[in-house]
């Protein structure tokens, strides 16, 4: 399957509206393709809904996957930022509660 055809599968599924099947697409994408074929991807997602499933990818035990969805964050966070400051501070916020030990959490594997 070709990225491009990947991107409308995206774009597709957000407007589904299926966490489950953006999680599983936004897993693919990170797998395939350069980095900013990646980021270009991810654009076509509005910020708020790219959030969930690039975290959850975070904690996967391919390191090269996980360092994809942790660049991929920060450039998804900083487009954020651009339209919508709070939106990113609460994003970051909700990261940096992961590793508090108030959280219940242990944040092993965190970036």
């Amino acid at each position: 399957m070709e990225n491009t055809d990947m991107g409308r599968d995206i774009a597709e599924d957000m407007e589904k509206e299926s966490p489950r099947i953006l999680r599983r697409k936004v897993r693919e994408l990170l797998g395939s393709g350069d980095l900013e074929q990646v980021l270009m991807e991810m654009r076509k997602i509005p910020p708020r809904k790219a959030i969930n499933p690039l975290i959850s990818v975070f904690y996967d035990s391919d390191t090269e996957l996980r360092q994809k969805a942790i660049n991929a964050f920060g450039q998804v966070v900083a487009d954020m930022a651009n339209e919508d400051m709070e939106a990113a501070r609460v994003v970051m916020r909700r990261l940096m509660w992961t590793l508090n030990d108030e959280s219940g959490g242990i944040g092993w594997g965190s970036p």
